[in-house]
């Protein structure tokens, strides 16, 4: 799944785009760099999602990105299309979202390096995206929602979407 999606967005031709892989396993860091020599792979940092969401954000910012767009890899229904309407919301919204069917979210982008959306959230919870929206409102930034999508978490999320 992972790969597809990734052969994907690299075939897609981002221009001035710098796609890059972050892993929860820095034990993995090698073989991805090795199999996928295009990408800029790197290791997570500890500390729950919106910590490492929080800085894939701030480090992308600071390599001078002038939007960034964060996405999940177990998104069967994600592709290139759908992340190039992420990057173009962007143009003139300061963040944009992704909801997942299951009250999470599959991709939330920003062009606003101040700002923080992850804090005192309930990860793995249906409330992700509520959470998400009100942390939004309160630091005054507007969300574009794309189109809902199902994200794959369990073997009966994966045999779920099989069967449609």
């Amino acid at each position: 799944m992972l790969y597809a999606y990734l052969f994907d967005l690299l075939n897609a031709a981002f221009e001035n785009t710098t796609i890059e892989l972050s892993l929860a396993a820095p034990r993995d860091v090698a073989y991805f760099s090795k199999a996928f020599p295009e990408l800029y792979v790197t290791s997570q940092v500890e500390g729950n999602l919106g910590a490492r969401m929080h800085t894939s954000f701030q480090h992308a910012f600071s390599n001078g990105a002038a939007r960034a767009v964060l996405t999940g890899s177990d998104i069967p229904g994600l592709d290139a299309a759908l992340v190039s309407e992420a990057f173009a919301a962007l143009e003139h919204q300061p963040a944009v979202i992704g909801p997942a069917a299951d009250g999470g979210y599959y991709l939330i982008g920003m062009r606003t390096p101040g700002a923080n959306l992850f804090r005192n959230i309930a990860w793995s919870t249906d409330n992700v995206l509520a959470q998400t929206e009100a942390q939004a409102q309160r630091q005054g930034l507007s969300l574009t929602r794309l189109r809902t999508l199902v994200d794959i978490d369990t073997g009966d999320d994966y045999r779920a979407w099989r069967a449609n």
